[in-house]
């Protein structure tokens, strides 16, 4: 649903780009602020920046790690990138 709600903004802005530098400018402010990280790792996640998303996934799952939804997610990043032994290794934690 998260994924939807971004998507729609961003089609609706119809400026990716500044849609990101927006978000990376949130980060910039409040390294800790999950909504912007989320945001920023759904929209790399979506242009197939998925070593990008992997990096934010990393900081989300620091930030909050009893979030297995994150984790998992994290885990198929790492899939998609065939780092399949990071891929266990967060979906076994999931």
């Amino acid at each position: 649903m998260l994924k939807t709600l971004v998507f729609k903004e961003v089609r609706h802005k119809n400026n990716i780009e500044e849609t990101l530098r927006e978000y990376k400018q949130r980060v910039i402010n409040n390294s800790k602020d999950m909504e912007a990280l989320q945001n920023l790792a759904t929209i790399y996640h979506a242009l197939k920046k998925d070593k990008e998303a992997i990096i934010i996934y990393e900081q989300l799952v620091k930030l909050n790690p009893d979030d297995f939804e994150k984790r998992a997610f994290l885990g198929y990043l790492y899939y998609e990138v065939t780092e399949l032994d990071k891929s266990l290794e967060n979906l076994n934690q999931a």
